[in-house]
């Protein structure tokens, strides 16, 4: 098996429930460590793992909540994609949060996932 991210999965129920998605493509299931990790020796699989969510940002194409991970993730701005509008891809909201960022609306609260992989 080759595993294609790793990440800290979250209960998609949960998180919808605290925050209702705007578009039809939901997603509400991750917050990306890696994509594509040469290794994930480093990781803790299946270890809880609390995300700190501290603001939401709502494109016309993206719905995400940034987080603050502790460092664990390697994208610039860790996130979980809520939701995304038609014809959108969900690895755009790396995009939508850095050409938006001024636009994010500050947020406490935090998840509670699941240190894991996503294999094909």
């Amino acid at each position: 098996m080759k595993v294609i991210y790793s990440a800290v999965f979250v209960d998609k129920s949960t998180l919808i429930k605290k925050f209702k998605p705007v578009f039809d493509n939901i997603h509400a299931h991750h917050m990306t460590i890696e994509f594509r990790p040469e290794s994930t020796d480093n990781l803790d699989i299946d270890k809880n793992y609390k995300l700190k969510i501290i603001g939401r940002l709502i494109t016309d194409k993206v719905d995400v909540l940034l987080v603050d991970d502790g460092g664990i993730s390697k994208n610039e701005f860790p996130h979980i994609t809520i939701s995304i509008a038609d014809g959108v891809r969900p690895f755009e909201s790396n995009t939508e949060i850095k050409n938006n960022y001024s636009k994010i609306t500050k947020l406490r609260g935090e998840i509670t996932g699941k240190i894991g992989v996503f294999t094909a």
